[in-house]
């Protein structure tokens, strides 16, 4: 649903100001406080919790776990390491899945063909489309596949923060600041 929402709104209203850069920003920025609006409007203010999956939820008899046996047996929630208990869930599941995503993303921007044709159609988007390439839908993919990251993002971060129409603030604030210091053009920063 988000994929094909970001698609949506890349076709109508950011693919218009493309010329514009600061526009764009602009207008995502407002769309988030607007959908945001939206959303309380539909479900209200308050937040709501998710719990955990099962495999990262249980509780009781071998929990928290002292080894992977353990813990793949009760599905601990927390496993002790050197005589500190931690989240399974939070510190172990959640860096994996982000670093799965981070190859996945880098595999597909250094070593596809889409990746590729996205790479030089951010540097010369007119002479890629002389080679019959339609840029504006890769565009279009491009977007649609950050709106989908962003997504994932959110529902693997709701069993530990809760949804909320807030929870992306604090997220937003840390990816500008990694933004900042690993530099805008460059992937492994």
């Amino acid at each position: 649903t988000c994929v094909i929402l970001g698609m949506l709104i890349e076709t109508t209203l950011i693919r218009p100001l493309y010329d514009r850069p600061i526009y764009q920003i602009m207008l995502t920025l407002g769309l988030g406080f607007i959908i945001i609006e939206v959303v309380q409007a539909l479900w209200g203010r308050s937040g709501f919790s998710m719990p955990k999956p099962a495999l990262f939820n249980g509780t009781g008899e071998g929990c928290p776990a002292t080894n992977f046996a353990d813990l793949m047996e009760y599905h601990c929630s927390t496993i002790m390491v050197f005589d500190g208990r931690v989240r399974v869930y939070n510190e172990i599941f959640i860096p994996i899945i982000g670093i799965v995503v981070l190859i996945a993303v880098w595999v597909l921007l250094q070593r596809s063909r889409l990746g590729m044709i996205i790479r030089a159609g951010v540097q010369d988007g007119e002479m890629v489309e002389a080679l019959g390439i339609n840029v504006r839908r890769v565009f279009t993919l491009v977007f649609a596949l950050g709106v989908g990251l962003a997504a994932l993002g959110g529902a693997l971060a709701a069993p530990s923060m809760g949804l909320s129409n807030a929870m992306g603030d604090s997220l937003f604030m840390n990816a500008l600041i990694a933004l900042t210091i690993g530099g805008l053009t460059s992937y492994p920063g």
